[in-house]
């Protein structure tokens, strides 16, 4: 089974690490799926007030990707550790073609809206291979 890291022990609202966006050649055009297939895991591009990021894998229940502004384990002073990763966020899916996505972030460090990018380069995944950076997102109580 995958360690779930708990929302707080994931980040601090007081903590100021933000990563810089990946810079474009031409950024006055939205990104194409070809750059957005060109990210590293945990990089992304800013544009027009949306992020855009690519999948890390996808499943019929959820689409995987490692979020740019939320990292493993945090100092004090609130910058990321050395040895720190991405965290791994899922959304909802249910189909594993490939398309673009937009999602809102539920993270506490960005609620920004988010598209993302599932491509041929998107790996399919089984439940039982998830990562142990997995962060499940946060529950609604009614």
């Amino acid at each position: 089974m995958p360690k779930i890291v708990g929302r707080n022990k994931q980040t601090r609202p007081e903590q100021t690490y933000c990563p810089l966006p990946v810079v474009r050649p031409n950024d006055t055009a939205e990104p194409t799926a070809d750059e957005v297939t060109q990210l590293e895991p945990g990089q992304y591009f800013a544009w027009n007030g949306y992020y855009y990021v690519q999948a890390s894998a996808v499943d019929m229940q959820h689409l995987y990707f490692n979020c740019p502004f939320c990292k493993t384990r945090y100092k004090n002073n609130g910058q990321p550790t050395a040895r720190s990763k991405n965290v791994l966020h899922l959304h909802g899916s249910d189909s594993l073609s490939p398309r673009r996505e937009h999602r809102v972030g539920h993270c506490i460090r960005n609620k920004g809206s988010f598209f993302i990018y599932i491509t041929p380069n998107t790996k399919g995944v089984s439940l039982s291979k998830l990562p142990d950076t997995l962060v499940t997102p946060p529950k609604t109580v009614e």
